[in-house]
């Protein structure tokens, strides 16, 4: 896989070029350039020069998983860029980016999605839950966390159902530690509120 061979200091003078307003970032709660080049580097985004500007591409795929209640499981770090965000204000459905070699196929979306419940929350397809129909659609303009920076992003979002009797389905909230030490954490919330989130996120 080729590498992004780029600084810190060389993508912040390109997004300078295309005049991104950096003033927002690295501030409390907001990503910086740091943050941003690792996704590059890994292949799990890239950045789209044209006419119009300059974009972050992304491909994203998420879990809509519900309880009998008919509530929608969210997640988010609980601290957010040295935040504290255990109120889950910034919260999304579990799931992740994309890499690049997972992109463009059925299998291969899949394949992500399984990965990031497995990094999230140790959940495994089939002993946890299993997955139906997904639907494809597109993600907000900006990236909340980088700010003033248009993004593209395609979102796959899938139908996920956990076994019956799964011991998530009990609880009202939950913690789960990831590989890299951050501490994630979920609560189930009425699908009403997640719509609305969705509404200002877009």
């Amino acid at each position: 896989m080729n590498r992004l061979t780029i600084t810190p200091e060389q993508l912040t003078s390109i997004l300078q070029m295309f005049k991104v307003d950096m003033s927002e970032w690295g501030t409390e709660g907001r990503a910086d350039v740091h943050r941003l080049l690792k996704p590059l580097q890994n292949g799990e985004g890239a950045l789209r020069i044209d006419k119009i500007g300059i974009a972050l591409v992304l491909t994203t795929v998420r879990a809509l998983i519900k309880n009998e209640r008919g509530e929608v499981l969210i997640v988010g770090y609980e601290k957010r860029y040295g935040k504290d965000n255990r109120n889950l204000a910034v919260a999304n459905l579990p799931g992740g980016k994309v890499g690049k070699d997972e992109d463009g196929e059925d299998e291969g979306i899949e394949y992500a999605l399984e990965r990031e419940l497995n990094e999230e929350a140790g959940l495994r397809r089939g002993r946890d839950y299993t997955i139906g129909g997904y639907r494809k659609g597109k993600g907000p303009k900006r990236v909340l966390s980088l700010p003033n920076l248009q993004a593209d992003i395609t979102k796959y979002i899938f139908e996920v159902t956990l076994n019956p009797g799964h011991r998530l389905l009990t609880l009202l909230t939950f913690e789960y530690t990831e590989g890299k030490g951050h501490k994630l954490l979920f609560k189930w919330i009425p699908e009403t509120e997640w719509l609305e989130r969705q509404d200002k996120m877009n």
